[in-house]
């Protein structure tokens, strides 16, 4: 699952819950090289709309809302979702209202996706997308939309991929951004059992860092993505 986050105008209605803002910007290229193109969302709000939930944080374990209307227009993906009245939701209501946090992110597969060349750089154009959640986040990783480490290594091998094919030269330093890649594949293929995260102590309090989500690529395919890859190094 990948995830995008930018900053949102939010309205809360603090005595009816419910909150209200766009989750999903339109037609601009972001960080990661990629664009939601119009339509992208219009099969997932149809076909999933049930199964679509607000988190708290994007944690899978505390789901705060559901949407009341969830639909694109020409802006991007718009949500007016409730508030529910466990405790971490009315927290986030509070902190949403005085605008501590003001980003929005969301959770989704990459259903069908084309490139695209413009000014020598390579753009991943979206065109249907699977959306699982959406969160109000306190900071997303980029101030208009961005990608979490999974999403780059996806990118990068869908890139390695097209050069391999293409039989176009690297750079030096796309030789050294596929190495990297390369290299964290490898951990992951020797990686046998993934390790939990070591508990730390902040404010008399024991917690546990988040976790990295998975990157879910068969053995098989990991390995003819490193045997392609490695004719560049």
């Amino acid at each position: 699952m990948e995830i995008k986050s930018f900053p949102f105008e939010v309205k809360v209605n603090t005595d009816n819950n419910i909150f209200e803002g766009y989750f999903s910007s339109k037609g601009n290229i972001d960080d990661g090289n990629d664009r939601v193109m119009q339509g992208a969302f219009t099969k997932t709000f149809s076909e999933n709309l049930k199964r679509i939930k607000g988190l708290y944080m994007h944690d899978p374990t505390k789901p705060f809302s559901k949407p009341i209307e969830i639909y694109e227009d020409s802006k991007g993906a718009y949500v007016k979702g409730t508030i529910s009245l466990c405790s971490w939701g009315q927290d986030l209501k509070i902190l949403m209202a005085d605008g501590v946090v003001d980003e929005m992110s969301f959770g989704y597969d990459a259903i069908k996706a084309d490139y695209t060349t413009e000014n020598g750089i390579r753009i991943r154009n979206l065109r249907e997308l699977k959306v699982w959640e959406y969160s109000p986040v306190t900071w997303g990783m980029n101030s208009q939309t961005s990608i979490t480490s999974v999403k780059s290594l996806n990118n990068m091998i869908d890139d390695v991929m097209f050069y391999a094919k293409s039989g176009r030269t690297l750079s030096n330093n796309s030789m050294s951004r596929i190495k990297n890649a390369i290299d964290a594949l490898m951990a992951l293929l020797e990686e046998n059992e993934p390790r939990e995260p070591e508990e730390m102590e902040t404010d008399g309090c024991t917690r546990k860092p988040e976790k990295s989500l998975e990157i879910n690529i068969d053995p098989v395919t990991i390995q003819s993505i490193l045997d392609a890859a490695k004719k560049y190094i």
